[in-house]
């Protein structure tokens, strides 16, 4: 009984099992089934268009994760750009300040440093960003490099809107032009580069020297520096003490054609007492003596309605004046200014035997020239810009003063306020060189130019054709002018 029991019991148990195995089995069926038989992302066997879809999913996933990886990197690289930027944002900034209220925007300051310092910014606008402050009276230029802003060091001192422009660097400012040895560069640009000419953003509002002015006025400290107004021959010795600079010497032959001018002589007052009259008869009709005194007794009829007349000469005309049919001339010196200015009023403009006559007020240098003979080439009406324009004199006795050189161009519109004397060395004596401007109705540049190698005090000096770009390169380069 206990045998069939037990029998009984095991059988039962066996059974159970069995039906396990067999529902498990059905499942494992059920699934592979559904499973594609066993094939999956990562096995095999299932049918071409379950395979064919999952590889363009991994091949979507997979070019996602490379457009994830490159906008990383790209992240990184700007992230790392922007660092730099920020980190030397502040060398590339520059202080503007003592500004005009209610007058100097943003747009002003940029444009007045963009037209400075335009020629050395190939790649832009030098300006990024102006940010003024909320009063007006200063701001801050953000330069698009650190060679610009070093060069936007030189505008200070520039005149806008009336006020004299305060340019310097912002707090916090580190030089970042020493070398690791240690040596200092020239706020980081090569000499070269420092030494190209800068368009003055204010030149085209003032006149020439005013820019002039402008331009050295950073370079010296302003009106303080000894010599703007006190500069005289006391505080110019011996040229001795320049250190780089030639010696004040010149070994040229001097010009003879005119006298030499000496020093200290006070400043010659501007007098106009002759008067020239052009095209009234052609020159072909001068040639004889008899024709040339028949001319001057009609006009020295009409002239003396105006004062009285010293002297008049009509000068024979050479030989290609007659072949080229010039105009013939007649110069005219009366006893007083008023008179020659009263005659060049009454006749300049007037119509003589069919011809319009021109008249102009001529020194007396010319009146002399003319009086020995000399027939000279004519010259433009007062006031043409062929007439105007800026000189450079070079060999100056290191002692000669603005007043001499005004002696030295008498007559030929130079006053003391368009001359520019170069100083150097320690002690700002004179290097024997300066800037003069020819402007104005008694301009004459051309006349000036014939005076090259002609003697100043024990001196020849020589004479060379400059312009405003020359004169702010000088300033520039560090050489301050009085």
């Amino acid at each position: 009984s206990d045998s069939s029991s037990s029998s009984s019991s095991r059988s039962r148990r066996h059974s159970k099992k069995s039906s396990k195995k067999s529902k498990k089995s059905s499942k494992d069926a059920k699934r592979k089934s559904k499973d594609g038989g066993g094939g999956g992302a990562y096995g095999g066997g299932g049918s071409s268009e379950e395979m064919a879809r999952q590889n363009a999913a991994m091949q979507a996933m997979q070019s996602q994760l490379a457009l994830a990886q490159q906008w990383v990197a790209q992240q990184h690289a700007q992230g790392a750009s922007t660092n730099v930027n920020q980190a030397n944002k502040r060398q590339r900034e520059v202080y503007v300040g003592n500004l005009a209220m209610n007058l100097v925007t943003e747009h002003i300051v940029a444009e007045v440093f963009n037209s400075a310092l335009q020629s050395l910014s190939p790649d832009g606008l030098p300006v990024i960003h102006v940010n003024m402050a909320q009063d007006g009276k200063f701001g801050f230029c953000e330069m698009r490099t650190i060679e610009l802003a070093d060069a936007a060091q030189h505008l200070d001192g520039v005149e806008l809107c009336g006020r004299a422009m305060k340019v310097g660097r912002p707090k916090g400012w580190v030089d970042p032009g020493v070398a690791a040895d240690g040596s200092a560069t020239v706020g980081g640009l090569a000499p070269e580069v420092m030494m190209a000419p800068v368009v003055n953003a204010m030149s085209a509002h003032d006149p020439a020297m005013t820019a002039m002015t402008a331009a050295h006025t950073a370079m010296q400290g302003g009106a303080d520096h000894p010599g703007n107004s006190t500069f005289t021959r006391r505080g110019m010795g011996a040229n001795k003490g320049l250190s780089g600079l030639a010696p004040n010497t010149c070994d040229v032959a001097p010009n003879t054609m005119f006298p030499p001018t000496p020093l200290g002589v006070p400043v010659q007052t501007l007098v106009r007492r002759c008067l020239l009259l052009d095209n009234m008869v052609p020159a072909r009709e001068l040639t004889a003596l008899a024709e040339r005194e028949e001319f001057k007794e009609d006009v020295r009829e009409e002239c003396a309605k105006c004062g009285i007349i010293d002297n008049m000469v009509v000068p024979a005309p050479p030989p290609e004046a007659v072949s080229e049919d010039h105009p013939g001339r007649v110069y005219v010196k009366f006893q007083a200014e008023f008179a020659a200015r009263a005659a060049k009023e009454m006749l300049n403009g007037r119509v003589f035997d069919g011809r319009t006559v021109a008249a102009s007020l001529a020194s007396d240098v010319e009146f002399e020239r003319a009086l020995a003979g000399e027939w000279m080439p004519p010259r433009p009406p007062a006031g043409d810009p062929t007439l105007c324009g800026i000189l450079r004199v070079r060999g100056m006795p290191s002692d000669a003063v603005k007043g001499d050189l005004v002696n030295f161009f008498y007559g030929m519109g130079v006053t003391e306020e368009k001359i520019k004397i170069i100083l150097g060395g320690i002690d700002m004596f004179s290097t024997g060189e300066a800037f003069v401007e020819f402007s104005g109705e008694d301009a004459n540049i051309q006349q000036a130019m014939m005076k090259d190698k002609a003697v100043l005090g024990h001196r020849p000096v020589e004479i060379f054709r400059s312009n405003l770009e020359e004169v702010q390169r000088t300033a520039l380069m560090g050489r301050p002018m009085v």
